[in-house]
């Protein structure tokens, strides 16, 4: 070999060697994601899918930020941006996802999307639209929540009432079925006060639209830049719902006289409630035997499962955005949608999972069905708008809450909710230059 070649071979050596060495020692990128659970259910979750992560993403160093806890993450999470140093990976609520990315909170993932479809193609087709806006995505799914019916076995027996699905399928499941169906379902105490609610129900937006919809009507316009309180189908719905949960022979929003914990642990004959019966048997050990039906429906429209999803998202602020889309798409991927499945029973987020999800239901729970809440939710199921501030459904709730304390009428707590989201909105508005 002559000198030359052998310089030549010696220096690429060389480099590489040099190369490998520089590669090799670098420290791993770390990306900071939000356990909002601040080491609760959602840090296992997050454990493990880590493990799978980092496996096949040595240059990537994942850690858990826990500067927050659930629901304070909605406005801490601004704050934070603000400041520069919020995760480069959010934990969003549903109802903070149009504020989040009005405010420049989230970093538009349009095109590390459209680099890699099949990100997103195999998701449930509810899931697509729900971490879309305005014809861009901004995050990946966690978990997603319709409305639907618990119904107490046991305390369906106990009234004489024939098993739910029985109900459903002579066409009793309605909104005038439900109230009768209530008075039965609920029990008293020697003393007068009510040992069983007939029906809980959510007072807030989730509760709400639900039988807004049932009677034909909607809270907000389509990109949530108006309420329609003097919609006289709302009113119907509020005027429903109050009826439902206040009237003494019907229920307590409050819940029983002298019980506390997680919805009323147990003590109701129908929760129109989000599907985590991982809730109902291992966190709250609710007792009695349950199952599930989608949502009643109304006297105008079938149009009752609403679909609340939450999802993960890129602060706008990270420094580390194409770290950040590699550990978000696995996030979002099947394997992490199985361990959320395996450790907190949730609904799948991926079409190939969807077997697994409800055989695991119907052998732990005892929810036999479930493939027919899913299948009607996939019918008539609907994401919905929410407004431009979280403001405005602070708002909502502090206004209607009077109404379920039966300390103002409907009517004058919907003509005072009308003022102060119109005021909000209109604020909101102009300061964006909407």
């Amino acid at each position: 070999m002559s000198k030359g070649r052998f310089f030549l071979r010696s220096l690429l050596v060389f480099v590489v060697v040099v190369v490998f060495t520089l590669v090799s020692s670098a420290e791993p990128v770390v990306i900071r994601v939000q356990d909002a659970s601040v080491g609760e259910w959602l840090a296992g979750v997050l454990h493990d899918s880590i493990a799978e992560f980092e496996v096949q993403n040595p240059d990537i160093k994942i850690e858990l930020d826990t500067s927050c806890y659930w629901n304070e993450c909605k406005t801490k999470n601004v704050l934070l941006s603000a400041s520069g140093v919020a995760p480069d990976i959010l934990f969003v609520y549903e109802d903070v996802r149009t504020a989040y990315i009005r405010q420049g909170l989230l970093l538009d993932i349009t095109k590390f999307v459209e680099e890699d479809p099949m990100s997103v193609e195999t998701l449930l087709p509810p899931l697509k639209d729900a971490i879309c806006y305005e014809g861009s995505y901004w995050g990946m799914p966690i978990m997603w929540l319709p409305v639907i019916a618990h119904n107490n076995l046991h305390a369906f027996a106990t009234a004489g009432l024939p098993r739910p699905r029985t109900l459903y399928d002579t066409g009793l499941w309605t909104f005038n079925g439900l109230r009768d169906i209530a008075k039965k379902l609920t029990s008293y105490r020697e003393d007068g006060g009510i040992d069983q609610i007939g029906v809980y129900a959510f007072s807030d937006y989730r509760g709400l639209l639900p039988f807004v919809w049932g009677f034909g009507g909607n809270l907000f316009n389509e990109d949530a830049t108006q309420i329609n309180t003097n919609d006289p189908a709302v009113q119907d719905a509020f005027s429903y719902l109050h009826g439902l949960v206040n009237e003494p022979q019907v229920a307590e929003l409050e819940g029983c006289s002298g019980v506390v914990g997680g919805i009323t642990q147990g003590r109701w004959g129908i929760a129109l409630w989000n599907p985590v019966l991982y809730h109902l048997k291992y966190a709250w050990q609710v007792p009695g035997n349950y199952d599930v039906l989608p949502h009643p429906t109304g006297p105008v429209s079938d149009e009752t499962q609403a679909l609340l999803v939450r999802m993960w998202g890129i602060s706008s602020g990270t420094k580390h955005p194409e770290e950040a889309w590699r550990f978000l798409k696995h996030l979002g991927s099947t394997v992490t949608d199985r361990i959320m499945m395996d450790q907190r029973q949730s609904l799948p987020l991926h079409v190939e999972n969807f077997v697994y999800s409800m055989d695991m239901h119907m052998e732990h729970f005892n929810s036999r069905e479930m493939v027919l809440v899913l299948q009607e939710v996939a019918a008539l199921g609907k994401t919905f708008p929410f407004a431009l501030d979280i403001s405005v459904l602070n708002a909502l709730g502090s206004e209607l809450m009077p109404v379920w304390r039966n300390e103002k009428s409907v009517d004058e707590a919907l003509s005072n909710l009308q003022k102060s989201v119109e005021t909000i909105l209109n604020d909101t508005l102009s300061e964006k230059g909407i």
